[in-house]
């Protein structure tokens, strides 16, 4: 056997989003018993040429590559036979077994199950080496990309600055769809175009659902346009964005609270073709100056909502959905499904990836994360790494 990378764990997950009890009581993991007539030592000579990737203990120090110490023997065995009929594809894989015979499959994978299942493994060394688990806040990547928005938008997406709308509670797919917008000239912007133009499709779902998950809170209205007089002239517009501008339209921005200046200014644009949208232009054509400040009044007057088919649910309230293959926090006891609980995050976010753009065939792990989103696989895939932490 040549020196491989033996990439044997898989994983089966949902989306995330809030902190992580890195401190929580961890399940007992046994050993797994070895597949009948299993020779283990003749597995350990085999797995002696492995140890430049998966070491002599089955703890990988390669962020890309699994641990396999523990690891359930059928599921080893299922993973090394799927690589070998090209099922997984992987030509180092494939090519790094292509000289074992079905009974090196078996006792090889009888041998990494037979060493300290890894959630132990590498909890223990994080201990002898003083290190501290901590908190996995799923926020971080989208509070640290939003950064530079906050200026204009505030901290939470509630602004404070006159003729900036407000963006906290806004639907994730109008915030993306937004940003996009600027990013490419749709909607000319010459400011919003300099913020977005570098953001990379991640940064842009991870600040769409940032301030998505942000509650709102009603602008400061200055008092001018008449609110009786807009809700009436505003009763075309409840098609699309609600009875008091709370919509329920993923793609349709929400205008209960929206900052006066700012919706005045935007359906100026749409009227002088400065935003180009044929239905929104048919709808404010023939409206007066007196129109549209009275309309901005009665929206600036309502109060705000965030988008009521978005959940906030934790990565381990997802996890639980899991449970009935993987096993509480990743500790599977069945044979047929793989132990994550501290695989690499590394790892864990690859493997979602793959399954997510089917280039691992699996229909069960294809359905589970085809919801997915940038920020989810790194949610779960931090969730059930930190699982690892006593």
């Amino acid at each position: 056997m040549k020196p491989t990378t033996l990439a044997i764990a898989a994983f089966v997950l949902l989306m995330g989003g809030t902190v992580v009890d890195a401190g929580s009581k961890q399940l007992a993991v046994s050993k797994t018993p070895p597949p009948p007539a299993a020779d283990i030592e003749a597995g350990k000579a085999v797995a002696g040429q492995c140890t430049s990737c998966h070491n002599e203990d089955g703890i990988s120090t390669t962020p890309m590559v699994p641990h396999i110490a523990g690891q359930h023997a059928d599921y080893i065995v299922k993973v090394l036979r799927s690589y070998r009929m090209a099922v997984r594809k992987g030509e180092v894989m494939k090519d790094h077994i292509g000289d074992l015979s079905g009974d090196d499959m078996i006792n090889v994978s009888a041998y990494f199950a037979s060493l300290e299942p890894f959630p132990i493994a590498v909890a223990r060394k994080k201990s002898e080496a003083g290190g501290k688990a901590s908190a996995v806040d799923p926020l971080a990547a989208a509070r640290e990309a939003s950064e530079p928005c906050t200026a204009c938008h505030g901290e939470d997406g509630n602004s404070e600055v006159p003729g900036t709308p407000g963006i906290a509670g806004m639907h994730p797919q109008f915030l993306e769809w937004s940003m996009k917008a600027y990013k490419d000239g749709t909607r000319p912007d010459d400011v919003m175009q300099s913020f977005v133009e570098a953001l990379s499709q991640s940064e842009i779902e991870n600040i769409a659902t940032f301030y998505a998950l942000a509650k709102p809170v009603k602008t400061e209205f200055p008092g001018e346009g008449n609110v009786r007089a807009g809700a009436a002239v505003a009763a075309p517009c409840v098609g699309c964005h609600g009875v008091d501008g709370n919509t329920d339209d993923p793609g349709t921005p929400r205008l209960a609270g929206m900052d006066a200046e700012y919706f005045i200014t935007s359906v100026n644009a749409y009227k002088d073709g400065t935003r180009d949208h044929a239905v929104m232009k048919d709808l404010v054509d023939s409206l007066s100056d007196a129109d549209v400040e009275n309309v901005a009044a009665f929206y600036a007057m309502q109060t705000p909502h965030g988008p009521t088919t978005l959940a906030s649910i934790t990565a381990a309230e997802w996890a639980e959905k899991c449970d009935r293959c993987h096993g509480k926090d990743g500790y599977s006891t069945d044979p047929r499904f793989p132990i994550l609980a501290g695989q690499s995050e590394s790892y864990l976010l690859r493997a979602l990836k793959i399954y997510h753009l089917e280039k691992r065939k699996d229909p069960m792990m294809r359905a589970m994360s085809f919801p997915l989103r940038e920020a989810d696989f790194r949610d779960m895939a931090a969730y059930y790494a930190s699982k690892a932490a006593k």
